[in-house]
C-alpha cells in the first residue's frame, strides 16, 4: 500500500479513499469533470453528484480515477468536493466507546433515547 507523503494536515489525513464530487451550479457551456486515463466524461449537470473509490482493495491509488475539470465556456459552474481520508480524525478526535456506552444508558434511563 502506498503511504502518503504529504505534509500538514493532507499527510497527517492519509490517503485519500474515496471522493463525491457534486454539482451545484452548471455552467451554460463546458465544465465536464474527465478521467483522464479512462476518458469518461461526466457532464456537470445542477443538483448531480458523482462518488468513486481512490484506492484499490489492497490500498494502491487506482490511478483510473485521475481526474480534471475541463474549462467553462459560458457561465459558471459551482462544485463541492468531499473527500474522504484513511486518517482523517483517528488521533484528533479518539473515540471513547465507554463514553459511548454510558451517554447511552443515560438517555435510555431518562426516557430520550430513540432510534
Amino acid at each position: 500500500a502506498v503511504v502518503s507523503t504529504q505534509s500538514g494536515h493532507y499527510g497527517r489525513a492519509g490517503n485519500r479513499i474515496a471522493t463525491m464530487l457534486v454539482y451545484l451550479r452548471e455552467p451554460d457551456a463546458g465544465g465536464a469533470t474527465i478521467f483522464t486515463d479512462s476518458g469518461a466524461r461526466l457532464v456537470a449537470k445542477k443538483n448531480s453528484a458523482a462518488f468513486w473509490y481512490n484506492l484499490l482493495p489492497n490500498g494502491d491509488p487506482d490511478l483510473i480515477t485521475r481526474h480534471a475539470g475541463c474549462p467553462v465556456l459560458a457561465g459558471t459552474k459551482w462544485v463541492m468536493n468531499k473527500w474522504f481520508h484513511h486518517n482523517d480524525q483517528i488521533f484528533t478526535r479518539p473515540c471513547d466507546v465507554q463514553q459511548f456506552k454510558r451517554e447511552k444508558e443515560a438517555k435510555l434511563y431518562n426516557g430520550k433515547y430513540t432510534v
